[in-house]
């Protein structure tokens, strides 16, 4: 007599079930062994895992393609549900193959043929397995993820570790010193080194849009951010820069175009566009502007203001509080600062010799939203006091070969009041 046992998906999947060689007679258990074909170049392991009911069973077999044979044996009659799971020399899973309702008859050995070039269309609907690198433990699909030698035992993270007692008296939290956990912390709470729980706060994010361009990390950067956005009321320099749209302004603000905005409006409640070279000093130490833009952003993308004075030629001057010649800042946008011009971290600026220019191609229309109009008499000597981001309404720009808009290319950086 021949067993056949019919899965779910059996065609989705391309399984095949069939019979081998009847077990002695009077045998009270079956055997299923599971034929596994076309496996990767990488796998060098074959798992089949087993659940029959309470129960589960698992057998792992080096990979010997073209065809890799896994048995179980003294399995108890009824239905089963099977899995193969091909993996990498490290037990790291790269594909798995569900056989649902495997009959196991007593004295007959039950066959699978699981092909595993065929798309995995047998995992139950719904399941989302979750192995990744986890060697042992639930798959989060009614599965396992493999198993672990005597001696070991699977933590919290599906690796196999020695064993061991945890050490959690008095924890609540944290590393239990076997590989596994205490505990986890509330929302807005974190881990001390002791293992209890203590309130947090979060850095600030400082951008009046919630979110940042440039200095990205909070933990690296807390009190000072890169942020985008337009704006059409002049200036960067001048002593009453105030917000005048209620901080709506931003690449993803309310008021994205930056219509009635000044440029302290890309800035958060209790931020402040930076005052010059030595606040953004003191709030990036030896890094400078070298986070400013985040890494793989093309050549003459961004560049973000602050308030540094200066009265010719570039120079950054300190003492001067009225003076307001050139746009300087951080970024990969305008002209490059050399150490002559005394600026300190800041590297790039807007600088203009001509009246009605910012100074650099590639930051003003058609190409970017930057502008210096000649709102004022020799405007080429004053663009930190009229200098806007409002070139490109509606994304009428176009630079590397992608629409621009007004908060695109960069805004000013602000920093924690």
């Amino acid at each position: 007599m021949r067993v056949r046992a019919v899965p779910a998906l059996v065609l989705m999947v391309g399984l095949s079930v069939g019979c081998g060689q009847d077990l002695l007679q009077k045998s009270e258990t079956g055997k299923l062994q599971a034929e596994v074909l076309h496996t990767s170049a990488d796998t060098k392991v074959v798992d089949l895992d087993l659940t029959c009911g309470q129960n589960a069973f698992d057998k792992r077999a080096a990979a010997t393609p073209p065809k890799t044979l896994v048995e179980i044996d003294d399995l108890k009659p009824g239905l089963c549900n099977a899995r193969v799971i091909a993996r990498t020399g490290n037990a790291v899973a790269l594909q798995s193959v569900w056989v649902s309702d495997v009959l196991i008859v007593a004295g007959k050995t039950t066959e699978i043929t699981v092909d595993m070039g065929q798309p995995n269309a047998s995992v139950p609907p719904g399941c989302q397995e979750t192995c990744g690198q986890k060697v042992c433990g639930d798959d989060g699909c009614g599965g396992s993820c493999g198993s672990c030698a005597s001696g070991k035992v699977c933590n919290s993270s599906g690796q196999c570790v020695e064993s061991c007692a945890p050490a959690c008296s008095g924890k609540d939290c944290g590393d239990d010193g076997c590989g596994g956990s205490c505990g986890s912390c509330a929302s807005g709470e974190s881990c001390t080194a002791q293992g209890t729980c203590q309130a947090t706060t979060q850095p600030a994010v400082g951008c009046a849009d919630g979110t940042r361009e440039g200095f990205q990390s909070l933990t690296d950067y807390p009190r000072i951010a890169a942020c985008s956005g337009g704006w059409t009321v002049g200036g960067v320099t001048r002593p009453n820069l105030v917000p005048t749209c209620n901080r709506q302004a931003g690449n993803n603000g309310v008021n994205q175009e930056g219509t009635g905005c000044s440029a302290a409006d890309l800035c958060a409640s209790g931020w402040h566009v930076c005052n010059g070279k030595t606040e953004v000093q003191a709030d990036t130490g030896s890094k400078g502007c070298q986070d400013s833009v985040p890494a793989g952003t093309p050549d003459k993308a961004m560049f973000f203001a602050v308030q540094q004075h200066s009265d010719m030629n570039s120079v950054c001057d300190d003492t001067q509080t009225t003076r307001d010649n050139d746009v300087f800042g951080c970024g990969n946008l305008g002209v490059q600062l050399t150490s002559d011009k005394n600026c300190g971290v800041l590297t790039r600026a807007l600088a203009s010799e001509q009246p009605g220019k910012c100074g650099y191609n590639e930051a003003e229309p058609p190409l970017g939203p930057w502008q210096c109009p000649a709102v004022v008499a020799h405007s080429d000597l004053h663009e930190g006091g009229i200098v806007v981001k409002d070139g490109c309404p509606n994304t009428s720009c176009s630079w590397n070969g992608a629409p621009t808009a007004n908060w695109d290319r960069g805004g000013v950086l602000c920093c924690e009041d």
